[in-house]
């Protein structure tokens, strides 16, 4: 799974994202057991629009991270 914006966003404005699906397809993963790991990238943010940049670069990554702990929990 490959993603451009933040898990954590659930709108990037005018549009909507797939988080809902994401959550949903994660949750059904770590029903199977089939996830060990996961990796949250960085590379994207420095090129999301201003608008979507809420913090900075650091305060971004441990918003997402925690967004993910909080939602795929086994």
């Amino acid at each position: 799974v490959h993603f451009h914006v933040p898990l954590f966003l659930e709108e990037t404005g005018a549009i909507g994202t797939t988080q809902p699906m994401v959550i949903e397809g994660m949750k059904d993963l770590l029903k199977k057991g089939d996830v060990h790991h996961y990796e949250v990238e960085t590379y994207a943010w420095g090129v999301l629009p201003e608008n979507l940049r809420t913090e900075e670069l650091a305060e971004g990554i441990a918003r997402e991270m925690t967004w993910v702990k909080e939602n795929f929990q086994p």
